[in-house]
């Protein structure tokens, strides 16, 4: 009465739609009544074994499931497997399928094809713990204390978010470990993958995707501000001078620093070493860089004799050398292994991740790689033939 009335102040000439508002407002508030009610008459706290399909449906989310989800995976053909497979649920629930139990002796999962959902691989899953829920709470917290400006704290916790997902990330990746196990229904999968097939390769195709996308957009919100209003922009004389990004580019195009076998540049005292540098590779007949430190080291020592005696002549360089520590797998190379003709396992097994590997061009070893095989991969390298020496003039 009193909403009717009110309209009836305003000069309202539709006073029914205000009853009809109220009308609906209960009916609302009639529905939540009944959910609430539903909800108390059906609340059980203990987490015992659920209702299971009480409404008969045919699709995958009303499977038999504990609080750890289904027994096994199953194989469906239809949108309504339930219906459409006959004792679809009970297999299931017996662990017929694949994944009956942890191959792995970890959590796991099923990755499979695109297409058809074929299964190719295990993935093992990172367990309970500490670190999800602190990472939470941090990103909850950085986010929250923002708001209030409190910016400190919100720095703390950004940074216990990222060690608490890098700590509850890295058993995500326990390398290749584990021999293929099998998963049920006669199969046998690996459990881990590299390359094109692994997800985390097309995972970080779709991230270099966003982030050129991302890229696009400001390219294009920087052309169009730029051509509806220029007038907000620095005059030409305020910017860098064009010579800038023109080196920029060039570097770019050029893969870096050209230099001779010395590490001289073409402009007179000036020499590099490190990523940025392309030597000269004396054995390839071009430039080269080499992106690991202890090239960098070797290096060094010739760049400075170059800057000390301008007319030093190229010295006969060691084979280049990197090496690094892969799940338990110490690798290292030497040499420049590109246009090798045979390639021989020289001492132990690959299979069991220790052997030494040796690169060949006709009967000249060029190249070897060692795989947890430190000293007889030494005696390799110092065997490798020094390339000759060449006088190049960038």
């Amino acid at each position: 009465a009193s909403r009717c009335a009110a309209c009836s102040v305003r000069g309202d000439s539709t006073p029914g739609m205000a009853m009809v508002s109220t009308v609906g407002a209960y009916m609302i508030a009639a529905g939540v009544l009944v959910f609430l009610i539903d909800l108390l008459r059906n609340f059980r706290p203990s987490g015992g074994k659920n209702a299971g399909n009480v409404w008969q449906a045919g699709s995958l989310e009303w499977l038999p499931s504990d609080s750890f989800g289904p027994r096994s995976v199953p194989l469906v053909t239809s949108r309504e497997p339930l219906w459409d497979q006959p004792n679809l649920a009970e297999d299931v629930d017996a662990g017929r399928y694949y994944l009956p139990n942890a191959p792995t002796g970890r959590r796991s999962t099923l990755v499979t094809s695109a297409v058809d959902a074929r299964p190719e691989y295990v993935l093992e899953l990172p367990g309970p713990g500490w670190s999800p829920l602190l990472a939470a709470l941090g990103t909850a917290g950085f986010f929250l204390l923002l708001t209030f400006k409190m910016v400190a704290l919100a720095a703390a916790c950004g940074l216990l978010a990222l060690a608490m997902i890098w700590r509850w990330l890295w058993d995500a990746d326990a390398g290749p470990r584990h021999p293929p196990v099998d998963i049920g229904g006669g199969l046998r999968l690996p459990v881990s993958c590299i390359g094109s097939a692994s997800h985390s390769w097309w995972a970080m195709i779709i991230l270099v995707m966003v982030c050129a996308s991302i890229f696009s957009s400001m390219v294009f919100t920087y052309l169009f501000l730029w051509t509806t209003s220029p007038e907000v922009w620095l005059a030409s004389a305020q910017l860098p001078a064009p010579i800038f990004p023109l080196l920029s580019a060039c570097l770019l195009l050029g893969s870096g620093v050209l230099c001779d076998a010395m590490g001289r540049t073409n402009v007179p005292g000036i020499v590099a070493v490190g990523d940025c540098a392309a030597w000269f590779d004396q054995a390839a007949g071009a430039h080269r860089r080499i992106e690991h430190w202890t090239c960098a080291l070797e290096r060094a020592a010739l760049a400075v004799e170059a800057l000390l005696n301008p007319d030093a002549a190229p010295k006969p360089a060691k084979p280049h050398y990197f090496w690094s520590d892969q799940y338990g797998v110490k690798l290292q190379f030497a040499g420049h292994a590109a246009g090798y003709d045979r390639l021989e396992i020289e001492a132990g097994d690959a299979l069991t991740h220790s052997c030494v590997a040796v690169y060949y061009r006709g009967d000249v070893p060029v190249a070897v790689l060692g795989m947890n095989q430190p000293r007889l991969f030494t005696k390799w390298r110092r065997s490798l033939a020094a390339p000759p020496v060449a006088v190049v003039v960038c």
